[in-house]
């Protein structure tokens, strides 16, 4: 009996790892599925190039981001979020080279937010901001941070879109461009603001001046005695660059 069931219990044996390995593993985005709906949906940008990758500032990248989008959520019928996590390129790749996708999972679908039940809709509304939070920290956790990087690359991404901007940095790394800082530079709040006016000149800054609001955060978040230094002057940029990329200072809020 059992030399008869050897052949049997062989095939069994080589098909199992096979089955194991050609079986996808599930996956879905959960809260942040796209969901059919009537209404207007507003759109949502999430620009993130942090300077560092740790729990701090992955912690706090995703506390930023959930407010953002649950704050957005509070009034809209629907929404689009795409968010967008920068590291940089490194020394010697053309900037032409470079490829951005967006965060998985947000990637711009539309969201309805519209339920009969009002109880089932303010979850919604609350899981939607948490569930952003998370993919966004996932992606700032995973990022491959490289010698040169700044949040032009991302602009350039909603340029002359309509919609929310979350700009999240703490505008220390050195820049990839025209905004990379030449040694012997002091790291105070007009040397910022020559950088970025050389940038306008030379047509390098995007122009955001379809979108509602820019909301840049990030400034408050240094962990190092090295960027505390450097405060003046990344505050400086951050105002200086927004202003320049929007054209209207008022749409420019900062932490």
């Amino acid at each position: 009996m059992l030399k008869r069931l050897l052949p049997f219990l062989l095939v069994l044996t080589l098909l199992s790892p096979l089955a194991a390995c050609t079986t996808p593993a599930p996956f879905g985005c959960g809260e942040l599925e796209g969901r059919a709906g009537e209404g207007t949906a507003v759109t949502l940008f999430i620009l993130v190039q942090p300077s560092a990758t740790d729990d701090t500032i992955a912690e706090q990248v995703k506390t930023d981001v959930e407010r953002f989008v649950s704050s957005a959520a509070e009034r809209a019928e629907a929404l689009q979020v795409t968010a967008y996590v920068y590291g940089g390129i490194e020394d010697g790749v053309s900037a032409g080279t470079r490829i951005l996708a967006p965060v998985a999972c947000l990637a711009g679908e539309r969201i309805s937010l519209k339920y009969n039940n009002k109880d089932r809709a303010e979850i919604a509304r609350e899981s939607l901001g948490k569930a952003a939070g998370v993919r966004v920290q996932e992606a700032v956790r995973n990022l491959k941070l490289k010698e040169r990087a700044d949040t032009l690359p991302l602009l350039t991404k909603v340029a002359n879109q309509e919609g929310q901007v979350l700009l999240w940095s703490q505008f220390t790394s050195q820049g990839e461009t025209c905004l990379g800082v030449l040694p012997g530079t002091p790291p105070d709040a007009a040397s910022a603001k020559r950088l970025v006016d050389a940038c306008d000149r030379q047509g390098r800054i995007p122009n955001l001046s379809k979108v509602t609001s820019v909301t840049v955060k990030g400034l408050g978040t240094l962990t190092s005695s090295w960027a505390r230094n450097m405060e003046p002057f990344s505050a400086a940029m951050a105002k200086r660059l927004c202003e320049v990329a929007v054209g209207e200072a008022a749409k420019c809020t900062f932490d």
